[in-house]
């Protein structure tokens, strides 16, 4: 049961293959085999995060994992799936409370918000996308991007951003500045 502390542990680590293996999948192009892992790496997440919800990690897990979803969603076309994988994101995001003293779940949420800013800016970019869709969809991913910017900018000002995390606030930065270029078209 996900109860069973080992067992736990076993399908964590086995929900962190997956998103592994799902990443490996979507840099070589195979999209939809990605997303299959993607989904049951969330599937186990949220089953773990039920059977222990006070625990904030297991809640990050799949706030990170539905982030993630909504990335692959978009990259494979399903963009409904993604759309709602990132509304799910949101929610979770507006409902879970800030730890101000844990730098890794202030970086979670810098790269969660990133996540789904990249997801709504592939829709947008989209040649199925109506005009009209697309401005909104461009405005809500420069407002995901600058809150990421905004989280990312509060842990250099604290000197607690990692070097990895470094190189994740100038990539939003560049962002930003896409969303703001296709908004001028």
């Amino acid at each position: 049961s996900v109860t069973d502390p080992a067992n736990a542990q076993f399908r964590s680590d086995l929900s962190s293959g997956l998103f592994q293996v799902a990443s490996l999948l979507a840099r070589i192009g195979e999209g939809r085999a990605a997303l299959a892992s993607s989904r049951k790496a969330l599937e186990i997440r949220r089953e773990l995060s039920t059977a222990d919800p006070i625990n904030l990690w297991k809640r990050w897990d799949v706030i990170q994992s539905y982030a993630t979803t909504s990335n692959l969603l978009a990259q494979t076309g399903n963009r409904s799936a993604a759309l709602e994988d990132y509304r799910e994101t949101e929610t979770l995001l507006a409902n879970t409370i800030d730890d101000p003293t844990n730098i890794l779940l202030h970086s979670y949420r810098a790269n969660a918000y990133s996540e789904v800013g990249e997801s709504l800016k592939i829709i947008a970019l989209d040649k199925k996308t109506a005009v009209g869709q697309k401005r909104e969809l461009l405005l809500e991913a420069r407002r995901l991007y600058q809150r990421s910017w905004d989280v990312l900018q509060d842990m250099q000002n604290k000197s607690s951003l990692s070097r990895a995390s470094s190189s994740k606030l100038d990539q939003v930065v560049r962002e930003i500045a896409e969303c703001n270029h296709a908004l001028e078209k």
